[in-house]
């Protein structure tokens, strides 16, 4: 099973890219601040995210804001010049608003800034 839950602040704002293509499909690189179990000490992420997860994250959160991520790791390796590199990423399924709704200024029209279901098919015009 390759199941990852994080929590953490994003590092700066997200910014939405498009893959090129007859079908545009939406995208966004992004890097998360975790805290370890040790106070003090915290890791840095790499997440991506895609479709209607990605434009959810960069419409509604910014540097700074609190996030929670359900996802999957993801290991790619890429060769330039003979020197193959290794990447690992997380691939964020899920996002979720947490934290104080003072962190949050980004919040929905009604005032909520509560959960936005992100995991659904991108075919689909509604998520139920």
């Amino acid at each position: 099973m390759n199941n990852v839950v994080l929590k953490g602040r994003l590092t700066k704002d997200v910014e939405i890219r498009y893959t090129q293509g007859a079908e545009p499909k939406a995208y966004c690189m992004f890097s998360v601040a975790v805290n370890r179990m040790k106070q003090g000490e915290c890791d840095f992420i790499n997440c991506k995210a895609w479709g209607k997860t990605a434009e959810f994250i960069g419409q509604y959160f910014k540097k700074g804001q609190e996030i929670l991520l359900q996802g999957r790791i993801e290991v790619s390796t890429q060769n330039t010049d003979g020197v193959t590199k290794t990447f690992t990423n997380v691939v964020a399924e899920r996002a979720e608003f947490c934290g104080s709704k003072g962190d949050n200024q980004a919040s929905n029209a009604d005032g909520s800034a509560g959960f936005t279901p992100t995991n659904y098919d991108e075919e689909d015009d509604m998520p139920f």
